[in-house]
């Protein structure tokens, strides 16, 4: 379960951490040009709100095992 949530979490993560890209739908967004099809930008925002809407929830439990691990 610790595994399922860190990776989880991962998908969340802002579109770059400490100069590395994270490949989220954040960085999808920053990273694509959706000139030509607004509509797909308009759902891919939508789906990164409710990514972050949930990211909320399960952030305390991600910090939990890391804590834990790295003790």
């Amino acid at each position: 379960m610790d595994y399922l949530i860190l990776h989880i979490c991962r998908l969340t993560d802002n579109a770059q951490t400490t100069g590395r890209n994270n490949l989220t739908v954040k960085f999808l967004i920053k990273h694509s040009d959706f000139s030509s099809a607004p509509r797909t930008l308009e759902k891919l925002n939508r789906i990164s709100a409710d990514i972050q809407a949930f990211r909320t929830l399960i952030l305390p439990a991600r910090n939990r095992f890391i804590r834990v691990e790295t003790h």
